[in-house]
């Protein structure tokens, strides 16, 4: 049997203008916010918030023998975020900055993508190489609201993340991403204490992937990955594949119910996202090669209780998520380019998770001496390819 080893070193710290806060200050104040954690950013005016800028660094590694064949021998992560939220006249802000560094080692089973796990990229090109295989990414995130008379609040938020990652040995790659993201919002107050909210969403991504090759003279075989183990054989190299494109439009509407009061504090938020990723192979002859269509439907609901020593988080969040591959069917004509000739459902995919965490602070004045949590999660797989039929399923 392997052995895993992990290690993980965090520093944070709270800053408010002017003054020094405690760290514990700036922890409770975060978990206080439960607005933040919607897609709804006019909740910043809804329930406006004291809130104190935090930064925070994170490093771990992995080192292990017993893992998935897809991932990494080693794995070390270098994480930096930052985060915090300001007042002009009338209008709330809050913004965030996250940066990833990632190196791992021993990579397999993953020529191209920065994430061979996200499930709106089934049709990935893998390989049995073990390499080094580096990636780094940045995000900033943008929420603004303002009151539209007494009872209505109006709110936008975006999110722009960019992402590169490289493979460091034959057959190896390059591969850039963007991802921006922005949805308008609004809530209307009932009362003083609860809230009703809207939000709509739209995305558009692009990861450009090229697979090169450092000796040019010896050809390297790879799979075209279907879905469930199912892939065609190609390779890198002239006559091999070309520069990959993964095109991403993304839709999602969410709606939020909240109650708060001084020592309460309640979300519940549903949301429906749809998301659809086609991959195409080169620029000037494109050739389509398949797409995913990815539903997810969430469930997430947050409870805060404020005592005189003490505050008690309650958080719920399931999701429910329907995925579909469709592969197409090309043929090259003469001076026209690549036509599709057919095109099928091939791969469904059913994910079902839920989570739940308890979180329970003792405090003193505004920072807390002792936290404790506890969490349960389910989490249960069934996934098909049409044919040749196959099957994987699971519960954990």
């Amino acid at each position: 049997m392997g052995k895993i080893k992990k290690y993980t070193l965090s520093l944070a710290f709270g800053l408010v203008p002017l003054i020094v806060a405690a760290q514990g200050d700036a922890y409770l104040s975060s978990y206080r916010q439960t607005w933040l954690l919607s897609r709804n950013a006019a909740g910043l005016d809804a329930a406006p918030f004291e809130f104190a800028n935090t930064a925070q660094l994170l490093y771990s590694h992995q080192d292990g023998d017993y893992h998935l064949m897809q991932q990494p021998q080693t794995d070390s992560q270098f994480s930096f975020d930052t985060q915090g939220a300001a007042s002009i006249g009338k209008i709330r802000l809050w913004g965030s900055f996250e940066y990833d560094n990632h190196h791992s080692s021993g990579s397999r089973y993953n020529t191209l993508l920065y994430d061979p796990f996200d499930e709106n990229y089934i049709y990935n090109v893998a390989d049995t190489t073990a390499s080094d295989f580096n990636r780094q990414s940045y995000s900033m995130a943008f929420k603004a609201a303002a009151p539209l008379g007494r009872s209505l609040h109006l709110g936008l938020s975006m999110l722009y993340r960019d992402r590169i990652s490289a493979k460091q040995n034959d057959p190896r790659s390059e591969s850039v991403s963007y991802l921006v993201n922005f949805a308008p919002s609004i809530v209307y107050s009932f009362s003083s204490r609860s809230s009703l909210g809207l939000a709509l969403g739209y995305g558009h991504g692009l990861e450009r992937s090229v697979p090169t090759l450092s000796n040019s003279s010896q050809m390297q075989n790879v799979f075209v990955l279907k879905g469930l183990g199912n892939y065609v054989e190609d390779m890198v190299g002239s006559g091999g594949i070309n520069i990959m494109y993964y095109t991403t439009d993304r839709a999602e509407a969410s709606v939020q119910y909240s109650i708060d009061d001084s020592s309460l504090h309640f979300l519940s938020e549903a949301l429906y996202t749809l998301s659809h990723t086609a991959l195409r192979e080169d620029y000037s002859q494109p050739r389509d090669i398949g797409s995913s269509s990815v539903n997810d439907l969430q469930l997430n609901s947050y409870l805060v209780l404020e005592r005189e020593r003490s505050l008690h988080r309650l958080a719920l969040q399931a999701l429910l998520r329907i995925t579909e591959g469709t592969e197409f069917s090309t043929k090259q004509v003469t001076g026209v380019g690549w036509q599709v000739v057919s095109k099928a459902i091939m791969s469904r995919y059913n994910t079902l998770q839920a989570d739940l965490r308890y979180d329970c602070f003792l405090t003193e004045g505004d920072s807390y001496r002792w936290q404790f949590s506890s969490g349960l999660d389910y989490t249960l797989k069934d996934d098909e390819y049409l044919s040749p039929q196959s099957e994987f399923s699971y519960s954990a």
